[in-house]
């Protein structure tokens, strides 16, 4: 199974002296594009609708499940980075600290999957999830991860999202209740000025 990974790892990963527009597009996917959809979802929080809202807030649960599953991983079983094997090349600095899962892409590949199994949002988690394998694509070529560390990150992504959604009934009449209560408490000026929605 190792070989494999590095074998795969050699074919994604980025050659020497990448510079250009390669680079950058590389770059943005796998450091910063995760800022962006964050920046969207709180758009579609306060500007959105109600179902949007309950999705936001299954999405935010199911991400907090994955990145402690995520976290449990780690800690039962470290796996270096690339870089700290000196393997491929590395584009940009990182701490070494274990790559298998990977944190960046479990956040998106969640944050799609919920979004693909809730009604009404599918067109939108179908692009979510384009989005998260460019980013996972993205950390392997700059040098950050592994194959085996995207392929981890989206089982755990699975486990937590089918869990999730399996419990939307329960979230979204018992628990989102007080989520919105403190929300529209909160922002209840900005709601009256017509700011934000409801």
């Amino acid at each position: 199974m190792e070989d494999l990974n590095l074998r795969w790892f050699a074919e994604i990963n980025a050659g020497a002296n990448l510079h250009g527009y390669h680079l950058w597009l590389a770059i943005f996917a796998a450091k910063y594009l995760i800022f962006f959809m964050v920046l969207f979802l709180i758009g579609m929080w306060l500007w959105g609708s109600r179902n949007q809202r309950v999705t936001l807030f299954i999405t935010f649960v199911a991400v907090l499940n994955a990145l402690l599953i995520n976290w449990l991983i780690s800690y039962v079983w470290f796996h270096p980075r690339p870089f700290v094997l000196g393997i491929g090349n590395t584009y940009l600095a990182h701490a070494p600290d274990g790559s298998f899962p990977s944190d960046h892409a479990t956040v998106l590949f969640t944050i799609s999957l919920v979004f693909l199994l809730r009604n009404g949002m599918r067109m939108l988690g179908l692009m979510m999830l384009l989005l998260a394998l460019w980013v996972a694509w993205a950390r392997i070529y700059v040098g950050f991860h592994f194959p085996f560390d995207m392929f981890g990150s989206l089982m755990v992504s699975i486990v937590s999202a089918g869990i999730l959604i399996s419990q939307s009934h329960f979230i979204e009449h018992y628990l989102f209740p007080s989520v919105e209560y403190i929300y529209q408490k909160i922002f209840s000026k900005a709601i009256r000025l017509k700011w934000v929605n409801a």
